[in-house]
């Protein structure tokens, strides 16, 4: 069973924005890398409009009410403590278990930030 599982979540195959299909491993890693870090750049990323519109109409009410509400500072702490060590808040950031062991400094300017 776990080999049938593994063969149906594989990705065989990706098709890139030129056309081009691609079969190995490699240039499959390669292309979810290069759209994500495209996708999800930190200033003016391209195609936003495009992602967007995946989205649109996919909140209800009562989801979007609960998105725009501004997060506590508790939330912030919990969050960031759920970091995995390695990574960053942003781009070129200072990772969390920096955040993590100053919060009693720095918590209420993070809170700021969100």
């Amino acid at each position: 069973m776990a080999s049938q599982r593994n063969q149906t979540n594989k990705i065989s195959k990706i098709r890139n924005d030129g056309g081009m299909v691609f079969y190995d491993e490699e240039n499959i890693e390669k292309g979810f890398t290069f759209h994500f870090k495209e996708t999800s750049k930190s200033s003016d990323p391209k195609k936003i409009n495009e992602l967007a519109e995946l989205v649109k109409g996919s909140l209800d009410d009562e989801m979007r009410e609960i998105m725009n509400k501004d997060l506590t500072k508790e939330e912030v702490k919990e969050a960031l403590f759920q970091m995995h060590p390695l990574k960053a808040l942003r781009p070129d950031s200072t990772p969390g278990p920096f955040y993590q062991k100053f919060w009693r400094i720095v918590g209420d300017d993070v809170k700021k930030w969100h």
